[in-house]
């Protein structure tokens, strides 16, 4: 648990300030993608009771390892089908942004 709690967080904020590109995180990015999808639950639990992005940097890469996956899946279809793959993963994705 303090691995996830403290690695993985860290290496997101390395490659969120662009110290650490995404691809050299690559290999881990099945275990980042799963070990998130447990502790995400605590994690927003965490967040509405503390008000503070606790574990920000860990999301922030499970959600860039998840993008890279299912690009990596798409690449393979022509491209005006990847695009419709896209527009509809985008309209039902919420957005939290101002």
């Amino acid at each position: 648990m303090l691995l996830l709690t403290s690695f993985y967080p860290e290496i997101g904020a390395l490659v969120n300030d662009g110290f650490l590109e995404v691809r050299l995180i690559n290999r881990l990015g099945p275990s980042i993608v799963r070990a998130w999808s447990i502790l995400a639950p605590l994690a927003y639990e965490v967040r509405l009771t503390r008000q503070e992005p606790m574990w920000a940097g860990f999301e922030y890469i499970a959600v860039l390892q998840e993008r890279q996956t299912r690009e990596k899946r798409l690449a393979r279809y022509p491209q005006w089908f990847r695009a419709r793959v896209r527009a509809e993963t985008e309209a039902r994705t919420p957005t939290t942004e101002e």
